[in-house]
């Protein structure tokens, strides 16, 4: 039995996460949720977090602050901050980013196409949480 939609195979046969007919993630969601490592500070009261799914064949640099952390390419972790942090995320290539972030009761979405770069202040702010999700440029 096989169900899918345009960006969704579910089954035996095919299953992944596709854009288009770009294959991004195999194994579904199982596979992708075994691979974040949760920090040993995340629920930690003075420290918020940032979830960095990198789905690209790129490296990328997280900078925050002062702090620059390498993440390999197909890695997700969450990335703990301490107080107002200044976050930039860049690669040597452009890449797709989607952007999620929650805040309170309300969550919000923006994608960018072909940048190399995110740079934002994020407050220290319990109930506050981003993610960016990063793909390869198709």
């Amino acid at each position: 039995m096989s169900n899918e939609n345009s960006n969704l195979r579910v089954g035996s046969a095919g299953a992944g996460l596709f854009v288009g007919s770009s294959q991004i993630m195999a194994g579904g969601v199982a596979n992708l949720l075994k691979e974040i490592t949760i920090a040993p500070d995340f629920n930690a009261s003075n420290t918020t977090s940032v979830l960095v799914a990198n789905l690209s064949s790129k490296e990328l640099t997280l900078t925050r602050n002062d702090d620059v952390t390498i993440i390999p390419k197909q890695h997700i972790q969450w990335y703990s901050y301490s107080g107002n942090t200044h976050v930039k995320l860049q690669s040597n290539e452009d890449i797709y980013i989607l952007t999620i972030l929650h805040m309170g009761e309300t969550t919000s979405y923006d994608k960018k196409i072909g940048t190399n770069l995110i740079d934002i202040n994020m407050p220290m702010n319990i109930g506050f949480y981003q993610a960016f999700i990063i793909f390869d440029k198709i």
